[in-house]
């Protein structure tokens, strides 16, 4: 559990391969792109899609605009914010203690 997101971890975003040049310049105008792999090239997934990170500094102020916005870049796939997607959060904890929470319905 955070505060708030993308205070300690960066924001994975899927992109086509023959976008992420372009992808990367965009992102780089809103955070700090930074996943490579090894060899300094994308990361790259099973279906061949880049990952790359982006770190925001003061994290995530709105995760809703901010999924727009990034689904709006063409290339982008998919973001790892995933928004509205999960119905129910379960949470564990170090003392083997869980906690479930449904989404409330609007």
């Amino acid at each position: 559990m955070v505060s708030k997101l993308g205070i300690g971890f960066p924001l994975p975003i899927e992109v086509v391969p023959f976008a992420v040049e372009a992808v990367r310049r965009e992102l780089a105008k809103i955070g700090e792109v930074t996943r490579r792999a090894r060899d300094g090239a994308p990361f790259v997934t099973d279906n061949g899609n880049a990952i790359l990170d982006v770190r925001f500094r003061g994290g995530i102020e709105d995760p809703v605009g901010l999924e727009a916005a990034l689904d709006r870049i063409p290339g982008v796939v998919e973001t790892g914010l995933f928004i509205g997607l999960a119905h129910r959060l379960v949470v564990g904890t170090d003392d083997g203690n869980v906690t479930v929470e449904d989404r409330p319905r609007c």
